[in-house]
């Protein structure tokens, strides 16, 4: 078998100032991405359970919890990301809503026991935006939803998976680090998840939705 080589990511987002450039540039780069958030949050919004829970894996600067929190600023929302940089920036941000209580939780998901730092919580929603490639090699994908599959989300909960797409279905080049899009559908499916479906496609950045 050979040996999985990970892809070196050419910014350090645990760096304040790379983190903060990041959060700068992301969407203007991708002013779409505000799409991507209101597609999670209509189905969110619609959910008939009054206590929903969310995580967000990769969370970032915050620009989904934002949009999210100020529709609904009592829901239950925890964010995971490897950067403490990035969380004081989403802490940052949410400080303009009111009544808001989220949990910031640092882990690298990389890890194969990342999860344990939830305490065996459960979540109706599994969000990762933009950031399945932070695995830093696309032979790591099954392995992590299978994770999120056994450990993280609620049975017959929702996951909205979001990256970038590798060529020929999108822009990416890296087919190392990148997938098509039946490549992350026979991974979802393999690792168990059903009702797997393209959510939103803009500009070679997809949505794969799936349930438990």
């Amino acid at each position: 078998m050979n040996k999985i080589i990970d892809i070196p990511s050419p910014i350090d987002l645990k760096d304040p100032l790379h983190a903060t450039q990041w959060a700068k540039e992301a969407n203007l780069k991708r002013p779409y991405r505000i799409e991507f958030f209101e597609h999670y949050i209509s189905q969110i919004l619609n959910h008939p359970k009054p206590d929903v829970r969310i995580l967000e894996l990769g969370s970032g600067p915050g620009f989904f919890a934002y949009e999210l929190l100020s529709r609904r600023a009592n829901i239950h929302y925890t964010a995971v990301d490897f950067s403490a940089a990035m969380h004081n920036l989403a802490k940052q941000r949410l400080a303009a809503i009111p009544h808001t209580s989220v949990d910031f939780i640092i882990a690298d998901f990389k890890q194969q026991d990342w999860y344990t730092v939830l305490n065996g919580q459960r979540f109706d929603y599994v969000v990762i935006h933009q950031a399945l490639h932070e695995l830093r090699h696309k032979a790591y994908a099954y392995e992590f939803h299978k994770s999120i599959a056994q450990q993280v989300i609620q049975p017959h909960g929702s996951y909205f998976m979001t990256d970038h797409l590798a060529q020929p279905d999108g822009n990416m080049k890296n087919l190392e680090l990148y997938m098509t899009k039946d490549e992350h559908m026979q991974s979802l499916s393999n690792a168990n998840f059903r009702d797997i479906q393209i959510g939103l496609e803009i500009d070679g950045l997809c949505t794969l939705q799936a349930t438990l």
